[in-house]
């Protein structure tokens, strides 16, 4: 067995990078789906993706690098009118129609795959 320290950093395989996806089209997996949070004391939620495939990017010439397994999350707060209107447009119509609840509308996205 060849010692660890005869390798190259080459050698070592990347692990997912935390990124803010770069304009462009994904297909991406909700594992965790919304999460609850809190941030700077207060009422959040966040919604972490991990890239599945990447169908395009906007500006290839001045995108960073993203690879199949990076993760990026979005995040807002629930406490102005802004964090609200903009939790409601990601939350997928389909998912607000049959939720009774919007915790029940958060655990549903648990899981599933997008495309955008």
């Amino acid at each position: 067995m060849t010692s660890l320290l005869d390798g190259t950093l080459d050698d070592i395989e990347d692990l997912p990078g935390f990124i803010q996806l770069p304009t462009g089209a994904y297909k991406v997996k909700l594992a965790e789906g919304f999460r609850n949070k809190i941030i700077s004391e207060k009422a959040a939620i966040d919604l972490p993706m991990t890239v599945v495939e990447i169908i395009e990017l906007g500006n290839p010439e001045q995108a960073p690098e993203v690879k199949v397994g990076d993760i990026a999350t979005l995040a807002w707060m629930m406490d102005n009118e802004t964090g609200k209107d903009f939790s409601k447009k990601q939350s997928d119509p389909s998912i607000r129609s049959d939720a009774k609840s919007y915790n029940e509308a958060m655990t549903t996205a648990r899981g599933w795959m997008l495309s955008s």
